[in-house]
């Protein structure tokens, strides 16, 4: 999944040896930290668009 930091916080990346998530933010694994990340508002998901005839992941 795509997610990027919510306003004013500032979010660690534990499999990117805890490096800050950059604004723009980047694709995670779907797994209990980024959820409970997700339920916690400390990171939004980002729809990201697929290509025409091609399934979503």
């Amino acid at each position: 999944m795509h997610v990027k930091p919510a306003e004013g916080r500032a979010v660690r990346i534990p499999e990117r040896a805890n490096a800050l998530m950059a604004a723009e933010g980047c694709e995670v694994p779907r797994n209990v930290y980024w959820t409970r990340r997700l339920a916690e508002g400390d990171v939004l998901e980002v729809k990201t668009a697929t290509p025409k005839g091609k399934p979503a992941k």
